[in-house]
C-alpha cells in the first residue's frame, strides 16, 4: 500500500474499492463458514454485522498504530532536545 499522505485521490479510491471488496468477500465467507451454505443470502444482516465488526477492528488498529508511531516520534524528538541541552 502506498503512503497515504503521498497517494492521489484516484489511488485512494482504488484502494478503498479493493478493501471493500475484500471485506465483503471475507464477511460472506465467515458467515457461510459458521452458519452454513447460503446463510449469507438468507441472512444479509449477518454479513452486515461481520462487515461492521471488521471495519471497526481495522479502524481501531490503524488508529492505534498511527498514535503509537506519533508517540515514538514525539518521544525521540523530546529525547534529542533534552540531550542537546546537556
Amino acid at each position: 500500500m502506498a503512503n497515504i499522505v503521498q497517494s492521489t485521490a484516484e489511488q485512494l479510491m482504488q484502494q478503498a474499492t479493493e478493501t471493500s471488496d475484500l471485506f465483503f468477500q471475507k464477511a460472506v465467507e465467515t458467515v457461510e463458514k459458521h452458519m452454513g451454505k447460503n446463510a449469507s443470502e438468507k441472512h444479509p444482516e449477518l454479513v452486515e454485522a461481520v462487515l461492521k465488526a471488521s471495519t471497526e477492528d481495522f479502524r481501531t488498529a490503524i488508529w492505534a498504530k498511527a498514535h503509537h508511531e506519533a508517540a515514538i516520534t514525539l518521544s525521540d524528538a523530546i529525547r534529542a532536545a533534552l540531550i542537546d541541552k546537556v
